[in-house]
């Protein structure tokens, strides 16, 4: 807001010990500056020296003022507190948002915990599948090799005792 444009009454009035009122020359900025220069000629003035005509015209002028400044900080304040206001709700609907996106990430991650531990069920599945089949593998070769000889031994004995019977006969 910067500096008020015009002094407080305070500012303005001194009472002296004697009970009569000097006007200080106010802020440069002020809006009764001019119209006390120009009556004065930039000298302190008591307040018996200035009629009451221009006395009531100070003080009403001074009194608009303030009412304008209470005005317009009434009116400032209240932006202020709208503006606060404001930020609480966005803050707290971005609270509300980052628990939620928390919670998700939470779920997300728990899921992704579940699968990565399926998938090493899974791995090791497969490892004690994989060494299954190749015992199996081994079996069947093993079984095949029986299965030659066994018949190649059965084939060996069918010939010799054909072959016996085939020389005991022709004999």
């Amino acid at each position: 807001m910067g500096s008020l444009p015009f002094p407080s009454l305070s500012s303005l009035f001194i009472i002296s010990p004697l009970l009569h009122y000097k006007i200080l020359p106010p802020a440069p900025h002020s809006s009764t500056h001019r119209s006390l220069k120009t009556i004065s000629n930039s000298q302190p003035l008591t307040m018996a020296r200035l009629n009451h005509a221009q006395q009531l015209a100070v003080l009403k002028s001074d009194n608009e003022n303030l009412r304008s400044l209470n005005t317009r900080l009434l009116r400032d304040s209240t932006e202020k507190k709208r503006e606060i206001i404001n930020l609480l709700e966005s803050n707290k609907s971005l609270e509300c948002e980052l628990a939620r996106t928390r919670g998700e990430i939470a779920d997300l991650v728990a899921e992704l915990e579940a699968v990565r531990l399926a998938s090493r069920v899974n791995a090791a599945k497969m490892f004690k599948m994989n060494l299954e089949l190749e015992e199996l593998r081994r079996s069947v070769a093993r079984a095949q090799k029986k299965c030659f000889w066994t018949v190649a031994f059965s084939g060996t004995a069918v010939f010799a005792a054909a072959a016996s019977f085939i020389y005991f006969s022709s004999h």
